[in-house]
């Protein structure tokens, strides 16, 4: 199909996706839009699947969808409002004032964002890692965390002749310079693990490639942030002379597999994606898999 019949097709889909919408039909209209943009990527489709998203309360996608909108076009004031309205469902507040007051300054008199400014003025950003470990029980998960947090000072406290803050200053810095955790096999385990080698990108990297490829989704599925990522490919380049491409690669694919993945590598820097580009140059082996490698995280 040529390039002319891909957009009329894809404009078709577009307008079928409308005619859903506008009937609350939301569903249709995402089947829709989402037949429109396998045509031809359009910024009407993207828009307008983020708001049928929106209005479904799947949030992530909509914030998706809207940032590949701004990135055909960075003005574009109805995917701005979008992506304001899905960050600050999510509880990013402060990203999403971000983009309300540069909506404002295009568009100064849209009352909408007006609306949604004044609504999300003087919130603070959730604490992510506690609303998720909270979606999947959350009688559990709000009180088993602070126990542990609770113990773990105490036996520091009575370890320690300082203070709790200096001896967990020593500890973060020594511990993650001197041995390795043992893979976690739970999401908890794993968010104490990353604060204590986060300052120590190779050793978290080591300790990344040692838990099980098919543990990812049920690890770090629910939790994983940009700063590990981040983190995790800093790590990488550190530690590639002592690890095969192709098990990097695997860890690499298999955490783009996870359910939280595509929203914590939408905040992935130029920084981060430069040095992944660098830790797996499209020349150098395993081309068809780097390549994938690059489609994954939008390199």
């Amino acid at each position: 199909m040529d390039n002319s019949s891909s957009l009329e097709a894809a404009e078709e889909f577009r307008r079928e996706g409308n005619q859903h919408f506008g009937a609350k039909r939301y569903f249709n209209a995402i089947r829709s839009y989402t037949k429109s943009l396998e045509n031809f990527v359009t910024l009407n489709a993207l828009s307008n699947r983020a708001q049928a998203y929106i209005n479904v309360k799947q949030y992530e996608l909509a914030l998706i969808d809207a940032n590949k909108a701004l990135e055909l076009d960075p003005n574009s004031v109805k995917a701005l409002f979008r992506r304001a309205r899905a960050l600050a469902n999510i509880g990013l507040f402060d990203v999403a004032r971000t983009d309300i007051n540069r909506l404002l300054v295009l568009d100064p008199k849209n009352v909408d964002a007006k609306k949604l400014k004044d609504q999300i003025d003087g919130k603070k950003n959730i604490d992510v890692i506690r609303i998720r470990s909270g979606n999947k029980c959350e009688s559990t998960r709000s009180k088993m965390p602070l126990k542990k947090i609770e113990d773990i000072k105490i036996v520091r406290a009575t370890s320690s002749n300082g203070s709790i803050n200096e001896f967990d200053n020593t500890l973060t810095k020594n511990s993650a310079k001197s041995f390795l955790p043992e893979p976690a096999t739970n999401s908890f385990k794993f968010v104490m693990d990353f604060r204590l080698l986060k300052e120590n990108p190779g050793n978290f990297a080591k300790y990344f490639l040692s838990i099980d490829l098919n543990d990812y989704n049920k690890v770090i599925g629910e939790i994983i942030e940009t700063d590990m990522i981040s983190t995790l490919i800093k790590g990488l380049k550190e530690v590639i002379d002592s690890h095969s491409s192709d098990q990097i690669i695997n860890c690499l694919m298999a955490l783009a597999s996870v359910s939280r993945f595509e929203i914590a590598a939408v905040f992935l820097d130029t920084r981060d994606k430069e040095e992944l580009r660098q830790l797996l140059p499209l020349d150098g082996k395993n081309q068809e898999q780097v390549r994938l490698v690059y489609k994954m995280y939008d390199l």
